[in-house]
């Protein structure tokens, strides 16, 4: 089985993969960089090895923190795409603060 650790590295992965592609054009999230600030992994069921799956990701909630930075939730879940009712091996709940620029600034 997939370890926990993977599965939550690629729910992370996948996650930002969905707000760089899709953030802007779909939910009106201007660009910049996404930070993690938190992620919550339910592992519902053992995920096999050596099989292809599916990674659902959609944005739950949005709101703008005390210091003016748009918080954005996004819910990815990991499903059997050959299941036929696609059920839920693994899901993850995540807040990206939203910055604007390179928040670590540069080195010059």
């Amino acid at each position: 089985r997939v370890h926990g650790g993977c599965l939550f590295a690629t729910l992370d992965d996948a996650i930002t993969m969905f707000l760089y592609a899709r953030g802007a054009t779909d939910h009106g999230i201007p660009p910049g960089v996404g930070l993690t600030g938190g992620m919550v992994v339910n592992y519902k069921a053992g995920v096999p090895l050596d099989d292809e799956y599916l990674i659902d990701c959609g944005l739950v909630g949005r709101k703008t923190d005390d210091k003016g930075r748009l918080r954005v939730t996004v819910l990815a879940e990991i499903r059997n795409p050959e299941d036929r009712t696609r059920t839920v091996l693994t899901a993850g709940k995540a807040t990206f603060v939203m910055m604007e620029g390179m928040p670590w600034g540069r080195s010059q």
